[in-house]
């Protein structure tokens, strides 16, 4: 989802792994209150939510396995500095 300050922003995991995969750069991490990754290049983005769901999409396993636990400890991150 696109937001007013020219920024996509998603949920979900496995499209946030694809998109830090394809080289698009992350606009402020992880959002821990949306519990969201924002990223730079909305309309990218857009399209590579679409090649991704049509099932277009072709990575490899080591990683996008890499990236996504890189995007988790961005999670685990902002919870433990939540708890301080």
């Amino acid at each position: 989802m696109m937001d007013q300050e020219g920024v996509y922003s998603t949920r979900d995991l496995v499209l946030a792994t694809y998109l830090s995969l394809k080289g698009i750069k992350l606009a402020g991490g992880y959002t821990p209150e949306t519990k969201t990754w924002s990223f730079k290049d909305p309309k990218v983005c857009e399209e590579l939510s679409i090649e991704l769901r049509n099932g277009d999409s072709k990575v490899e396993v080591l990683k996008y396995e890499s990236t996504r636990r890189n995007l988790l400890g961005m999670v685990y991150d902002k919870k433990d500095k939540s708890y301080s």
